[in-house]
């Protein structure tokens, strides 16, 4: 038993990771991380989304003109060929074993996702919460950066008009078709937080109410 555990934790991992970027600083760091999983990534596609910081990389790299995050995400996707996905922000960095824990938990899910350390001009612990479909209604409680079976995704996960909460999108679709997570409640990664998404959040209301719309939720009231 012990022998073939430890087995398991030297075979690479059958997850494609999709890093979109654009303007990031922190790339580096990001693909840092990246290398230092316990389990490695069968494929890293580093998607770049019109301009962005020079950097060196052996993963492999596609570059389009600036579109906007959702489409460098779907591009990336479509180029990906492992069994699972993950869509990494370029300014978030893997603890060591953050896909060891993720391929853990997703046996038996359609998805598995994580508590994450929120750092920069506000820092935090975001935590998520076991998954319910009625409760993410309500308010999305899962991050972008979650291990999915690519079985349950369609050609175009993200949709490229939502302005924010893209996400939230995405875990209220496949949800709508049954699917369901894994949370593992520990704090396996580290987001940064700058001046920049403090100022996209101001928007925030706008954006929520385009989400319910679009899945027929309840509406927020205006203020």
């Amino acid at each position: 038993m012990f022998l073939w555990y430890t087995h398991f934790l030297h075979m690479d991992a059958p997850v494609s990771i999709i890093v979109p970027v654009y303007k990031e600083k922190r790339l580096e760091e990001t693909l840092l991380s990246i290398r230092a999983q316990s389990r490695k990534p069968q494929e890293v596609i580093i998607v770049v989304d019109g301009e962005t910081e020079p950097f060196e990389t052996h993963f492999r790299v596609i570059r389009i003109e600036h579109a906007g995050a959702s489409t460098a995400r779907n591009v990336g996707f479509t180029a990906s060929s492992e069994p699972y996905v993950l869509f990494l922000d370029s300014d978030t960095l893997l603890y060591p074993n953050y896909l060891e824990k993720m391929l853990e938990a997703i046996d038996g899910y359609e998805f598995s996702y994580c508590d994450f350390l929120q750092s920069g001009i506000r820092s935090s612990i975001h935590h998520a919460q076991p998954f319910d479909a009625e409760k993410l209604k309500d308010q999305n409680y899962i991050d972008t950066i979650s291990l999915i079976d690519r079985t349950c995704l369609s050609d175009t996960p993200f949709d490229p008009s939502l302005g924010r909460f893209q996400d939230w999108d995405l875990w209220l679709t496949l949800s709508a078709q049954g699917f369901c997570g894994a949370y593992v409640p520990e704090v396996l990664m580290s987001k940064w937080f700058d001046a920049q998404g403090l100022s996209a959040a101001q928007d925030s209301a706008y954006w929520e109410q385009m989400v319910r719309q679009k899945h027929h939720l309840s509406c927020i009231a205006s203020s």
